[in-house]
């Protein structure tokens, strides 16, 4: 598969025209070990160091789309990676917007700061996701990209009124990604979206 065809995928799969705009202007090629670029554009996991992943480009996709950005939202993402959905975040928020981004491993965080250099509304950190950044807080959306048992309180506790985490939960049965909407008296709404693998938060 190239990257047209992979754009091609991500347009079919029903996402917004925003989505589907914000991956053909990043290049996912740009985001994946040097010895991974044949795997760019595949629709499947790429490996990071640290024992760490890309996640599949269709599945980003329909978390992006599950959040519904719009031009100028500010967004937390916890777990950069090598920086390719904090790529799509920053096309999706535009220049008015905010995308933080918190890396736990340094090795990862340093990589993402030489392949998002550049990008002006994006704020990259290392250190505890978990933690979120109460001092760019309350962010209209908030993404965190490694399972947990139990959504971490200091991040729901910086999701504006109204605004939208996912997160993938541990369960029993397995993972499964979850959306959680705050409501008017800043209480969860929660919606079970699809069964997933992701790494462990750390």
């Amino acid at each position: 598969m190239n990257r047209r065809e992979l754009n091609d995928l991500i347009r079919s799969i029903g996402v917004s025209v925003s989505v589907a705009n914000a991956f053909s202007k990043v290049d996912r090629a740009e985001f994946v070990p040097s010895e991974m670029k044949s795997a760019a554009y595949r629709d499947a996991p790429v490996p990071l160091p640290e024992m760490q992943t890309t996640s599949q480009p269709s599945l980003i996709a329909f978390i992006l789309n599950v959040l519904a950005l719009s031009k100028g939202d500010g967004v937390l993402e916890v777990g950069t990676g090598f920086g390719f959905q904090t790529a799509l975040l920053s096309e999706l928020v535009g220049a008015k917007g905010l995308v933080v981004s918190i890396e736990f491993f340094k090795t990862l965080h340093d990589q993402a700061l030489k392949r998002l250099k550049g990008r002006k509304n994006v704020l990259l950190l290392h250190g505890d996701g978990k933690d979120g950044l109460a001092a760019k807080a309350p962010f209209d959306a908030i993404v965190v990209s490694a399972a947990c048992d139990v959504l971490p309180a200091k991040l729901f506790s910086q999701l504006d009124v109204g605004g939208r985490l996912v997160y993938p939960r541990n369960s029993e049965s397995g993972q499964n990604l979850v959306l959680v909407e705050k409501n008017e008296y800043g209480e969860p709404a929660i919606t079970m979206l699809l069964p997933v693998a992701f790494v462990p938060l750390q």
